[in-house]
C-alpha cells in the first residue's frame, strides 16, 4: 500500500469515525474509539482534525498487532485491599466485572 493511500484511509477515518475495524467488521476499534472520544470531548478543533491521521497512524504503529491491558484503577494498593476484603471464595467473577480485572489478576491478589 502505498502512502498516498493510507494517508487517504486515515483522513476518512479522521473525518468519518466509523467505530469499526476494517479487517474485522464485527468489533469495535479501539484507536478508532479513542480519536472519536477525543473529538467528541474536545469539540471541532481545527489544529487537531489536521493531524489526526498521523496520530492515527503513530498509534496504529505504537500498538498494532499486540495485546494491551488497560489499567482500571491507578492505586493498584487500594485495589488489592479492596478485592482481598470482598473475596469470599466463589465470587472471583463478581469481582473481576466489578473492578475491571481479570479472573486471573483476582486469584493472582488474593494468592499473595
Amino acid at each position: 500500500m502505498t502512502i498516498e493511500k493510507v494517508k487517504s484511509r486515515s483522513a476518512a477515518r479522521a473525518q468519518v469515525f466509523v467505530g469499526q475495524s476494517e479487517a474485522r467488521p464485527d468489533r469495535e476499534d479501539i484507536i478508532t474509539q479513542i480519536l472519536e472520544m477525543v473529538q467528541r470531548e474536545c469539540g471541532p478543533i481545527p489544529e487537531l482534525n489536521d493531524k489526526l491521521p498521523e496520530i492515527e497512524q503513530m498509534a496504529r504503529r505504537m500498538f498494532g498487532g499486540a495485546k494491551h491491558y488497560a489499567a482500571t484503577y491507578r492505586d493498584r494498593q487500594a485495589l488489592v485491599a479492596m478485592i482481598r476484603h470482598e473475596y469470599n471464595g466463589r465470587n472471583v467473577q463478581q469481582l473481576a466485572v466489578r473492578y475491571g480485572v481479570s479472573r486471573a489478576t483476582v486469584y493472582r491478589l488474593v494468592k499473595t
